[in-house]
């Protein structure tokens, strides 16, 4: 705001979503922050589509909520 710059903005938000992801490797086993952020990642392209479940075959090819359910709830709670 002291800038009035949108291009700060942009590196502000970036800077947050960077410390959520190291947070990620941080709170999590090295396994479970792999597919944390595979399905951080796959959330974007999710919200986009007009189906409003989550579905894991958009995280990974073959993604299952076996493989992935636990990284949502972690997402979820942290």
């Amino acid at each position: 705001m002291e800038h009035k710059s949108f291009l700060d903005v942009t590196m502000v938000q970036n800077g947050i979503l960077d410390n959520y992801i190291a947070d990620m490797a941080k709170y999590a086993s090295n396994t479970d922050s792999v597919k944390i952020r595979f399905c951080y990642q796959a959330i974007s392209a999710q919200l986009a589509k007009e189906n409003r479940k989550f579905q894991y075959k958009v995280v990974q090819k073959g993604g299952s909520a076996a493989i992935f359910g636990a990284s949502i709830e972690w997402l979820k709670y942290g």
